[in-house]
């Protein structure tokens, strides 16, 4: 996704350009993507799916007052965060909005989901989780000292990555910190993780892996 408002798909193994989704009438700031679908945020203030094999735009997802930052999908919900402070839960197929959880005071950076819970970060330097299924929110992760830019999890953990500089782990089922990880000398901009490693990139212009 781009500033120039499209998003460029791209052949893993041999890097040749296979399509430009264009449609956006602004930056795009977020993507995701799985077999069938990508799904893009953008300033424009929607959130747009597309057919992955063909390039054709499939839905358009109003409802954001404000620019989207992050977006995260499975097979059936379409999660959204945005500067409006927000995050909108999506019907993946229909393109109707589920829920809109509300909590952060400040825009909404990053979201992340499984089959039970909605993870958002935000620039009011917390970390919160959400009920799915009923839209309450869970825990409030505070630690960070700067905004929260980047979530990710899996089965038992959620990490952040925020403009102080670093990574921290948290117990998903307690919400208790687990770990700091430090090391970057500028802010995080994006996490990753599998079942053995943390991958984290930063304005200090590297990519650490932990």
């Amino acid at each position: 996704g781009s500033m120039d408002n499209t998003i460029h798909l791209w052949n893993r193994k041999t890097g040749q350009q296979i399509n430009i989704l264009e449609g956006h009438s602004d930056r795009v700031t977020s993507v995701a993507l799985d077999a069938a679908v990508v799904v893009s945020g953008s300033m424009d203030n929607t959130i747009r799916l597309w057919d992955r094999k063909t390039g054709q735009q499939i839905n358009v997802l109003k409802g954001h007052s404000s620019g989207v930052l992050g977006v995260a999908m499975n097979d059936a919900m379409v999660v959204s965060g945005s500067m409006d402070n927000t995050i909108h839960l999506w019907n993946r197929k229909t393109g109707q909005q589920i829920n809109i959880l509300e909590g952060h005071s400040d825009r909404v950076t990053s979201v992340a989901l499984d089959a039970a819970v909605v993870v958002s970060g935000s620039m009011d330097n917390t970390i919160r989780l959400w009920d799915r299924k009923s839209g309450q929110q869970v825990y409030v992760l505070e630690g960070h000292s700067d905004g929260v830019t980047a979530v990710a999890m899996d089965d038992t953990l959620v990490v952040s990555g925020s403009g102080d500089n670093t990574i921290r782990l948290w117990d998903r089922n307690t919400g208790q910190q687990i770990n700091v990880l430090e090391g970057h000398s500028d802010g995080v901009t994006a996490v990753a993780m599998d079942d053995t490693l943390v991958v984290s990139g930063s304005g200090d212009n590297t990519i650490r892996l932990w």
